[in-house]
């Protein structure tokens, strides 16, 4: 890629040529892998870009999947622009996250920033290496960050106290954060005394039910999709289910 030349980069200014500013979406974990998070990023991209903003997705790369890759959108059945998705050659450590690199993921990220002019970098899920890598660029280039909490972190477990300290250094760096859920905010809230709870918000994160249509019949059955984990509440939605 291109070297970057930041003395030309205006990104930082929200309201260049009076347009809407670009937004970068930042997560290791999207298409063509399949999760809540993936989706979570591809409809929140997708409806920006329907209301006139400018959005990318950075990723790693994937089988088959490197370089900038176009991805088509549909609006209501019909043809709504593409979704530049760059799937940057960053090595795998564990479970599609990449290895921390320490500045060194910037030689790469930094070009797709300066091409787009990208003003506010929203990065996803504490779990992704590159979340809190682009948050630290994102602030040392004084760009506007958001970070979206996908998960419920536990202290008291090893591995997410190790995710927990990064996760509040991360948030030192970051303008406003995005819960998907109420308990969600309280629980970083907590988790991150430092960070001001005025800059957390809670944007929920459902199931569109518009999407979803019952049908008449006598009997409805309800089929329950998801992973099989203590934070995601498996077993309070199977003892409502059996007691109702």
């Amino acid at each position: 890629m291109a070297q970057t030349n930041l003395a030309d980069w205006n990104g930082h200014d929200t309201s260049v040529a009076g347009h809407l500013p670009a937004v970068c979406m930042v997560c290791d974990f999207f298409l063509p892998n399949l999760g809540g998070v993936e989706t979570h990023i591809l409809h929140l991209a997708s409806n920006l870009i329907r209301i006139g903003y400018e959005v990318i997705v950075i990723t790693h790369e994937y089988e088959g999947l490197a370089g900038r890759h176009d991805y088509p959108l549909q609006c209501d059945g019909a043809q709504g622009g593409t979704l530049p998705i760059y799937y940057l050659p960053l090595p795998i450590l564990w479970r599609q996250n990449t290895i921390p690199t320490c500045l060194v993921s910037a030689r790469h990220i930094l070009p797709v920033w300066q091409r787009h002019n990208i003003a506010i970098v929203h990065a996803h899920s504490c779990f992704s290496t590159l979340c809190h890598e682009t948050l630290l660029y994102a602030s040392l280039l004084n760009l506007k960050t958001v970070y979206t909490d996908h998960s419920l972190l536990e202290p008291r477990d090893f591995g997410n106290s190790i995710i927990l300290r990064l996760l509040r250094f991360s948030l030192e760096h970051t303008d406003r954060a995005i819960c998907v859920s109420h308990i969600s905010r309280e629980t970083l809230i907590a988790n991150c005394p430092l960070f001001s709870s005025e800059r957390a918000f809670v944007i929920p994160n459902a199931v569109d039910q518009r999407h979803f249509r019952v049908l008449e019949a006598a009997d409805v059955t309800t089929v329950m999709r998801g992973t099989v984990s203590r934070r995601k509440e498996t077993s309070a939605t199977a003892s409502s289910s059996s007691s109702s």
